[in-house]
């Protein structure tokens, strides 16, 4: 009998791929809908509407 101590588990190829294919197209999804937003935030004296909160 094998101890699950002493051996470590295997995913199957198949299994891999479409875990990674299901991570990367969330991924994808994710930053095609949020991209702008999160670039708007990090630098936001390139947007128009930032520069008309800006005081100086």
């Amino acid at each position: 009998m094998t101890s699950w101590l002493t051996s470590f588990p295997q995913l199957s190829d198949s299994l891999l791929r479409a875990l990674q294919r299901s991570i990367d197209n969330g991924f994808r999804s994710f930053t095609r809908s949020y991209g702008d937003l999160i670039e708007g935030f990090f630098s936001p004296w390139t947007k128009p509407l930032a520069r008309q909160w800006c005081l100086w």
